[in-house]
């Protein structure tokens, strides 16, 4: 059985009758039936600028991928789909994509790779400059990719994909895989050029240095492993950076110890009459540096007095450069340019969609101007997925590709001042970065909390007035605005209950009178239109309407100014809610070359000489939260990699004071960081800290070498002074050979080689370039001279106790 009750035309809606006090009457005779659309509140336009077209009618789909998704995968898949579907289509209708973050992902691992690609071309050169033989590059040539490849097959294991993070760290890796092999080789080819065939050499070369190898590797990993162990963001962050690297740094001490002398003793010809000219000269350039340098080095060994003077200058001029570490700006994460521009509209309380359309045509038309916006999708009626309204807009530019154009973080500036004079209107211009997988949202975002919106929204717009004043914010705004003054019902509950009802009861009333209820469904052509009653806007215009609004009761019909008190009161456009108490969220962005970090103090000044109410106080955002935690996650990780590098090498040297003999490589290495970042202008964020951790384990290598060889040579009855005469020279070349492969390997990141993911891998190389240079200079003359102060010292007073 089926009941078939439904309207079948708006004139039967018209006939309806309806029962009354008077009797029945048709429902057009005490209201009226209008057959319309529902008031639309949100539409999407597109503006194709290159082709100067603007589509009124336009639908926007976003696709989200899971949290186990691959976006290229994906991004490939509905390229697809979109391909099958286009005959599909009606004439008339296209499907176009405007946004695709897969894009960049593949120009961020084809740069990656890359860097990689040069980092191995520019250590080979060194190892043509230093060895000036070919084989010795075939040797090193196949060690580096051997430890790379075996690195890529433990990914899977360990749930990891090639990424940019995966990748950087293989690219950071670089310079630190060819360490490794290459103290072994040189150490092959000085045998060698004592006379000793190629297996000799082979063999005695490899055993002399296994210590140092197995101690310089031990002490990465002893760097790398905790930051795979993080915490919070910051371990999901450097996860998969921190194994790549361990994984290809493990693989290339096997590799150094089993393939490197297995080809040396191979390739290399046990005797060799041909020479060089070219290696020749070279050769003898460096037998003179070496020879000066062991000149100099007796110098200042000469004396625990000079020894120990240039110990102290050397930690004069690291107090100074930490000093100077107050001049660097601390921020989150570097902002990577995604090659999109946002434009948040916002007109006065009370603007209808048409108004607002009005005003966003003539943003656009000035936008169009510029030759580096190819595409402009605009959301009318919202400026976010929580904020809408008839007054709000949002406009997404799409710029053309990255080689065409500025960075992002310059053209919006130029746009902002473009529409800076068109009135009416809130206009705020943002550049919007690609952060690597970081929190995202405004720049700085700031909460004042308390227990009264309005009280709070009136101190925000206080506070907003002032921070105007501080460099380096823009778009400055509040969550919240003091809206149009709003009725208020305040029920009286003794009546509500003399006449049986309830305030939900009330609320539910006077909802269907002003807002309206669905009463039914009215169907025509197949189509379902909803039937919505509701008061006319002229019945509900003011307070004194509302109270006479009539409310059904066991008693009877009572006027609503019966059952409340019926008020105006000033009112907030939205409720925030931050840590179970209600919020007003003051945001603004970052004029380009400021970080968070140089503005924080400023704002916090400014909150604080606010007068809040009783109650009431500010607290920073999640994203400065997690700088903080940041920052404390690397102090610890540090201290942890200090430790367990101190514990490693006290292990492998079976001594207690030289580990801290060669930690001490780790404050010099600080002195090139600040320099260097202060220099290129770097932000000290969350990249550059994990390269100063990184250092931890990079820079004691140096030490390691000459120390290592100094204690060979004193278990062979030399003095103290006179071993460290002899080992530091000796250990010169591959000191310098495997710094300047390492400082080459990741001179592809520190120049910023590459377009997409640049601001996220330059601060790796600019901060480890920095530490090991200034750590290679210095260690050769600080770690003998601390050494030889230290050492000669106690053995002056074991002389004199005997």
């Amino acid at each position: 059985m089926r009941l078939a009750g439904r309207f079948g035309s708006v004139e039967a809606i018209r006939n309806l009758e309806i029962p009354t006090a008077a009797g029945l009457r048709p429902l057009d005779s005490i209201a009226t039936v209008h057959d319309t659309g529902e008031q639309v509140r949100v539409r999407t336009t597109l503006f194709d600028v290159a082709a100067g077209a603007r589509s009124e009618n336009t639908v926007l789909l976003r696709v989200l991928k899971a949290p186990d998704g691959n976006t290229v995968d994906i991004a490939l898949g509905i390229r697809d789909q979109l391909q099958e579907l286009a005959p599909m289509l009606p004439e008339g209708v296209d499907l176009r994509i405007i946004n695709d973050q897969s894009i960049e992902i593949d120009e961020t691992i084809a740069d990656t790779l890359m860097n990689i690609i040069l980092g191995i071309a520019l250590t080979s050169l060194v190892l043509v400059l230093f060895l000036h033989d070919l084989r010795a590059i075939v040797i090193v040539g196949l060690a580096m990719p051997m430890s790379i490849v075996a690195a890529f097959a433990l990914m899977p294991f360990f749930g990891m994909s090639l990424n940019t993070l995966s990748l950087m760290g293989i690219a950071t890796a670089v310079g630190v895989l060819v360490m490794n092999s290459v103290v072994v080789l040189e150490n092959i080819f000085r045998y060698k050029l004592e006379g000793a065939d190629s297996q000799t050499a082979a063999a005695q070369g490899t055993s002399e240095v296994a210590t140092a190898v197995v101690a310089s590797t031990a002490t990465n990993i002893a760097v790398f492993l905790p930051m795979a162990l993080m915490g919070g963001f910051a371990g999901l962050f450097l996860r998969e950076f921190a194994l790549a690297i361990s994984f290809a740094t493990l693989f290339s001490m096997v590799v150094s110890f089993t393939l490197t002398p297995m080809l040396a003793a191979k390739l290399l010809p046990d005797s060799s009459d041909k020479k060089y000219p070219i290696g020749e000269r070279l050769e003898s350039a460096f037998k003179s540096m070496e020879h000066g340098y062991k000149l100099l080095l007796t110098k200042i060994l000469h004396s625990r007095v000079r020894s120990t003077v240039l110990v102290v200058g050397t930690l004069v001029l690291f107090v100074f450069s930490i000093r100077l570490m107050a001049d660097i700006p601390f921020d989150f994460i570097p902002a990577a340019d995604s090659g999109r521009i946002e434009v948040e509209v916002e007109l006065s309380q009370g603007s209808d969609l048409e108004v607002t359309t009005e005003l966003v045509r003539r943003i656009e038309e000035r936008m169009a101007k510029f030759d580096e916006i190819s595409m402009m999708s605009t959301t009318l009626g919202a400026s976010s997925g929580i904020d809408t309204g008839t007054n709000l807009a949002q406009i997404e530019a799409t710029l053309v590709d990255r080689d065409q154009r500025r960075p992002n973080t310059i053209i919006a500036p130029d746009i902002a001042e473009a529409l800076g004079d068109i009135p009416g209107a809130r206009i705020a211009v943002r550049a919007v970065t690609n952060d690597g997988g970081g929190p995202g949202g405004p720049d700085v975002e700031v909460y004042l909390v308390g227990a009264d919106s309005v009280a709070l929204t009136e101190s925000a717009l206080q506070a907003v007035e002032r921070m105007e004043e501080i460099p380096g914010l823009v778009n400055l705004d509040v969550s919240t605005r003091l809206g149009q003054p709003e009725i208020v019902l305040r029920p009286d509950r003794v009546v509500l209950r003399d006449l049986n009802l309830s305030v939900a009861e009330l609320a539910n009333s006077m909802r269907a009178a002003v807002d309206g209820i669905n009463a039914g469904t009215f169907q025509e052509d197949s189509e379902s239109y909803d039937i919505r009653v509701l008061l006319s806007g002229s019945e509900v215009g003011n307070a004194d309407d509302i109270a006479g609004i009539l409310i059904p009761t066991e008693a009877g019909l009572f006027p609503v100014g019966q059952l409340a008190d019926v008020d105006i009161a000033d009112s907030v456009n939205r409720v925030t809610r931050e840590d179970k108490q209600e919020a007003v969220a003051i945001t603004a962005g970052l004029a380009p070359g400021y970080v968070l970090g140089q503005v924080t103090a400023p704002i916090e000044e400014v909150l604080g000489a606010l007068d809040l109410p009783a109650g009431a106080g500010f607290q920073w955002s999640r994203n400065a939260e997690m700088l903080e935690e940041t920052v404390n996650d690397f102090i610890f990780v540090f201290v942890i990699a200090v430790l367990v590098t101190y514990m490693l090498l006290g292990a492998i040297l079976e001594r207690f004071g030289q580990p801290i003999l060669i930690l001490s490589t780790v404050p010099l290495s600080l002195i090139g960081v600040v320099w260097f970042m202060l220099w290129s202008g770097q932000s000290m964020n969350i990249v550059a800290m994990l390269a100063i951790v990184m250092l931890v384990g990079m820079v004691v290598n140096n030490a390691i070498l000459i120390l290592d060889y100094t204690n060979q040579l004193r278990g062979r009855g030399m003095g103290v002074r006179k071993a460290l005469i002899e080992a530091a020279p000796t250990k010169l070349k591959p000191i310098l050979m495997a710094n300047t492969a390492t400082i080459l390997g990741m001179l592809p990141l520190a120049l910023g080689i590459g377009g997409a993911g640049v601001e996220l891998r330059q601060p790796m190389g600019v901060v480890a370039i920095g530490g090991l240079i200034t750590a290679t200079f210095l260690s050769l003359f600080v770690i003998p001279a601390l050494e030889n102060a230290i050492v000669s010292r106690k053995s002056d007073r074991e002389a004199a106790a005997a």
